[in-house]
């Protein structure tokens, strides 16, 4: 590698890694709103809501690297441009392409880690970040239950508690159980208790030294049930970690190649499956489709002494819209085949135009430089 090429090369990782440094951060603030929202609700400590954001990175990375990619190869080659150091390498004899290989080097390196992570990393890291939103909303959810208030629940139970201790140790509880499935409400009452969850049964109450009263209204007879100890089941809005189904989008390569046909919801999406493959084999090359539609603005055309601002306008609403039909194409190909032939389509044909036209030999009118622009 010549000397220039590493410098380009160390500028443009340097370049790049600052926008995406600059867009997670951003990304994660507007993200983290929700995350906050989960743990104030659940109690839960800071270093579950750190967590959170650090398993949430890789799925955000998808779609900010390879805008990281353009930014950078557009912010370093237009500043180069603008010093007259491309200049001078093109008046050396160097090619667009001779000048693109830096940037080619990165979008091969970006790409590959971009495989890697849609492939492995992202699926079970956001598999983690839904486990630990589940043991947040289920493990540390007795704090919802205020003392001195009567905290009524989705599921028709409403709880009172005198006091809360230590260890999510519950003290003078008060239980009015109305669900459907009881056949008149029942109500409960107890000296203290614990509430805790299981990844089998989910979140239980268990009350100690109490007693279970139920009333009924054909007969007239109030009964009544002593207890040393007795459970609740708490219903929640998200079911046994245990039972619950993994999303498409929380398995890994190998696991969408493969459902598992013996499951009722795996054979009911098996289309998202295949689309979901589709997509991690596809977002990687965004790499080189954004970064070699910089290049081809940019390392194309004479030298213009205002500057080529509208060459980077417009390179940019290319590769917005480029985005935004990606992502329009992967919602569209869970319906048909024809958003799938465009995730490829949008992925490809930016790649080929962008090569043709960095391969094309200049034309004479295109090597003199010209100051009238």
């Amino acid at each position: 590698m010549r000397v220039f090429e590493r410098h380009l090369l160390k500028n443009l990782i340097l370049a790049t890694f600052f926008i995406t440094v600059v867009l997670t951060g951003i990304i994660m603030l507007a993200q983290s709103l929700k995350f906050l929202e989960i743990i104030i609700q659940a109690g839960a400590p800071a270093t579950t809501f750190l967590k959170m954001i650090g398993f949430a990175i890789p799925r955000f990375l998808e779609i900010i690297l390879p805008l990281s990619l353009f930014g950078g190869v557009l912010f370093l080659y237009n500043k180069m441009l603008a010093d007259s150091e491309l200049v001078i390498m093109r008046n050396a004899g160097c090619s667009p392409m001779t000048l693109s290989r830096p940037a080619l080097y990165l979008a091969s390196a970006a790409c590959l880690f971009m495989f890697f992570m849609t492939t492995w990393l992202a699926p079970n890291f956001l598999t983690q970040l839904q486990s630990i939103r589940h043991v947040a909303k289920a493990e540390y959810s007795a704090l919802i239950f205020r003392e001195g208030v009567f905290t009524s629940l989705k599921n028709g139970i409403t709880v009172y508690i005198r006091h809360r201790g230590e260890n999510n140790s519950l003290n003078g509880i008060v239980v009015y159980d109305s669900r459907p499935e009881n056949i008149t409400p029942i109500l409960i009452t107890a000296q203290k208790g614990q509430a805790f969850s299981s990844e089998e049964k989910g979140q239980q109450i268990i009350v100690f030294k109490g007693s279970r009263q139920q009333y009924n209204p054909k007969t007239g007879v109030l009964s009544r049930l002593n207890f040393d100890r007795y459970s609740i089941d708490i219903p929640e809005a998200v079911v046994p970690l245990a039972n619950r189904w993994k999303e498409p989008s929380e398995r890994n390569f190998a696991e969408l190649l493969n459902p598992n046909m013996s499951n009722a919801e795996d054979r009911k999406n098996l289309r998202d499956f295949f689309v979901e493959a589709h997509r991690r084999i596809t977002i990687p090359i965004l790499c080189f489709s954004f970064t070699l539609t910089a290049l081809a603005f940019l390392l194309t055309g004479g030298t213009r002494r205002r500057g080529y601002g509208s060459k980077m306008i417009t390179a940019t609403l290319t590769v917005v819209i480029l985005q935004s039909l990606y992502l329009a194409s992967f919602n569209m190909a869970n319906n048909n085949l024809i958003g799938l032939a465009l995730m490829y389509g949008i992925t490809f044909v930016p790649i080929i135009i962008s090569l043709l036209i960095l391969l094309r030999p200049l034309s004479a009118k295109t090597k003199r430089v010209s100051h009238a622009t």
